[in-house]
């Protein structure tokens, strides 16, 4: 999530609540939140995934030649 989310204490409850209670309660932070979330969904699109992919599969099949 980088900065685009809150963090809290998975396995504690208040830490959870208090969180969801923060964002909640706070529409500036709310808002700078999803501010942040939809700029970082950018790093995400199919494209870039699809790029990544292909290098990875060009890596691993490079790899596979050489070890035969």
């Amino acid at each position: 999530c980088g900065e685009a989310g809150m963090y809290f204490d998975p396995p504690d409850v208040k830490s959870m609540a208090e969180t969801i209670s923060k964002i909640f309660d706070n529409n500036a932070l709310r808002l700078d939140l999803i501010a942040k979330g939809l700029e970082r969904s950018e790093l995400f699109g199919f494209e870039k995934t699809a790029e990544r992919l292909s290098v990875l599969f060009e890596k691993v099949l490079h790899d596979s030649r050489l070890k035969t």
